[in-house]
């Protein structure tokens, strides 16, 4: 009984150790920028002409530990759906990485509500700049109404978390839309951020 206990005191010892090790890494502080994060957001011209910003940029509060978290909407006034596009800015890299780890789980979510989340690789390849990128759509049912496909999008750029989200309503917005305004969002953290 002696040696169970030496035994499984020595494991939790190594678990303990191991998990501050982790929690202690040292932070890969990101670099000063020349750019506002607000200047990231998606602008109504990445659109087809019957969008137009939904409202201001909004800063919000469920920031999971940013420094910075904002959102912009887009929609229209003959328009079926709406596009959001929100930005999380991290002190820390590595902070960026583990909130786009936990994100991929939050942000594809298996519900009832959706079909299956089914990568979309073709617009993956538009975000090109990315550090990491996932991009799925699902079928979304709505009670006497005809499915609607949403899609989404999560990227990380160094230490900015990206999210994107839309309906694709054709002809409110099609596919060849959707990859044309990730293209753009990624045009602009490339314009942005390289020297």
């Amino acid at each position: 009984m002696n040696k169970k206990l030496t035994w499984c005191a020595r494991w939790l010892l190594m678990i303990l150790f191991l998990s501050l090790s982790v929690a202690c890494l040292p932070c890969r502080r990101a670099p000063e920028r020349d750019f506002t994060t607000e200047s990231l957001l998606m602008e109504d011209s990445m659109f087809p002409p019957a969008w137009n910003n939904g409202g201001p940029v909004i800063p919000t509060a469920d920031s999971h530990g940013a420094i910075e978290h904002l959102l912009r909407g887009v929609s229209g006034k003959h328009v079926v759906g709406v596009a959001v596009h929100e930005i999380y800015r991290y002190e820390c890299v590595n902070d960026a990485q583990r909130e786009y780890r936990r994100q991929l789980d939050v942000w594809f979510p298996d519900t009832p509500l959706y079909d299956e989340w089914l990568p979309r690789e073709e617009f993956r390849t538009s975000l090109a700049f990315a550090d990491e990128a996932y991009v799925a759509c699902a079928n979304r049912g709505r009670p006497l109404e005809e499915k609607i496909t949403n899609c989404r999008m999560l990227a990380r750029y160094h230490e900015y978390v990206v999210r994107f989200h839309t309906e694709v309503v054709p002809p409110h917005l099609t596919f060849e839309d959707l990859g044309t305004i990730l293209q753009s969002i990624d045009h602009k953290f490339s314009s942005a951020m390289q020297p």
